[in-house]
């Protein structure tokens, strides 16, 4: 289930800091697990709600930057189930903009599930899969 690279950075996450990182999860049957909890809180009050009232409130500012019948690349990074970019997809669509959708995670499970959301709602689109590779990053301000 882990390669090489992962089982060290799991044993040493443990052995320094005393936790497994969150990013394991996703990881094989948790994607699954992931999804089902990110459907229940799309449903509700929860995190996935606001971010996707949030990402409507702000689509017509992000579309309004983007000439029509350009085609555009959407990178979606940390796609989870591909739930939460739908809206701006829709979108783009409605507005007759093309677009590939380029999907990062670093969850192979995870692109799946973003690339088959997708394309249930557009077929005909281009998809780019991209597994996300991150160990670390440091942000300056």
């Amino acid at each position: 289930m882990l390669n090489k690279r992962q089982e060290a950075e799991l044993v040493t996450a443990i052995q320094g800091r005393g936790e497994i990182p969150l990013k394991f999860s996703y990881i094989g049957a948790g994607a699954q697990n992931w999804n089902k909890i990110a459907q229940q809180r799309s449903e509700g009050e929860g995190i996935n709600s606001a971010e996707a009232t949030l990402l409507k409130k702000r689509i017509n500012d992000f579309i309004s930057t983007v000439e029509k019948k350009q085609n555009i690349n959407i990178i979606d990074i940390g796609c989870g189930n591909g739930r939460p970019i739908l809206p701006i997809l829709k979108k783009l669509d409605e507005e007759d903009i093309s677009f590939t959708y380029v999907p990062m995670d670093i969850s192979q499970e995870m692109l799946g599930l973003a690339i088959e959301t997708v394309q249930k709602e557009f077929p005909n689109t281009t998809q780019n899969r991209s597994k996300w590779i991150l160990n670390s990053v440091n942000f300056r301000i």
